[in-house]
């Protein structure tokens, strides 16, 4: 049992030496907080550059540019018309088991 203990213990020891020679990759450092602070201001400073312009080219459309014609008619009745029409489909309903029935008879 003691042997088997001691085998255990060169073992690791001999993890630990090849442990030690390996070196350790830097961990890349985040920027400082300024960088981030200009990042942050350049995309405020764009999307308000964009909504400037935006708006400027929207407050170049005229409204005088558009003509609305309106056209006045005289009709010899006086009441109003449906522009609307559409024929009842209740007329043409018909039941969906009657097809079953007429199929059978």
């Amino acid at each position: 049992m003691k042997q088997d203990d001691q085998i255990i213990k060169e073992f690791f020891h001999k993890m630990k030496e090849e442990d030690e020679k390996l070196s350790i990759p830097k961990i890349p450092v985040s920027p400082p907080i300024r960088f981030r602070r200009w990042i942050s201001l350049g995309i405020a400073a764009s999307f308000l550059a964009l909504l400037t312009i935006s708006f400027v080219f929207w407050k170049k459309q005229k409204v005088e540019d558009y003509t609305f014609v309106i056209t006045l008619s005289e009709q010899s009745e006086t009441t109003s018309k449906s522009l609307v029409v559409q024929e009842s489909l209740m007329e043409l309903w018909e039941s969906p088991t009657q097809s079953l029935i007429d199929d059978f008879n």
